[in-house]
């Protein structure tokens, strides 16, 4: 089971954990007698990673794959795809960020996802292609529109 979570959670929850383990060290120090008694705080099946660049961007992709949009979020983001797919067949990359920055809207970015269909490939398959730019650049573009919707951290609960 994957749950995801916001940075801002992951943070918080790292302080509770960390409470808890100091309380817990301090407990088996003192010999409190509850050491025996339930399960072990540093049990390790919580476990708390943080997604790379790529991984964000990929998740922030495929989230916005399910989310509506409509034919005219297509119609707006098509002249805009359109550059982003002249840009990338070129030399340079800073106008493809450029583009990417003019997506403004979730349902416009759930358009492009959906609707990329250049070279037969999906847009997620086009950018792991491309090597002139970074996936730290494109997610730095998509933090500026879409940072509520990125998800830095992930909890796997292992059984």
């Amino acid at each position: 089971m994957r749950i995801i979570i916001s940075e801002s959670q992951y943070k918080k929850l790292n302080e509770q954990l960390m409470g808890l383990l100091r309380f817990a060290a301090h407990e088996t120090t003192t010999g409190s007698g509850w050491d025996n008694v339930g399960p072990t705080v540093y049990d390790s099946s919580l476990r708390l990673k943080k997604f790379s660049d790529k991984e964000q961007v990929v998740n922030l992709f495929q989230s916005a794959r399910n989310l509506p949009s409509n034919n005219q979020d297509w119609v707006n983001v098509k002249p805009i795809a359109d550059n982003m797919y002249k840009e990338m067949k070129g030399l340079g990359s800073g106008n493809f960020l450029n583009e990417l920055k003019k997506i403004k809207t979730i349902n416009q970015l759930a358009a492009l996802v959906k609707n990329w269909n250049y070279d037969n490939e999906s847009f997620i398959d086009w950018l792991s292609g491309e090597y002139t730019i970074t996936w730290s650049q494109i997610l730095n573009v998509l933090k500026q529109n879409f940072g509520g919707y990125i998800k830095g951290y992930v909890s796997k609960l292992e059984v």
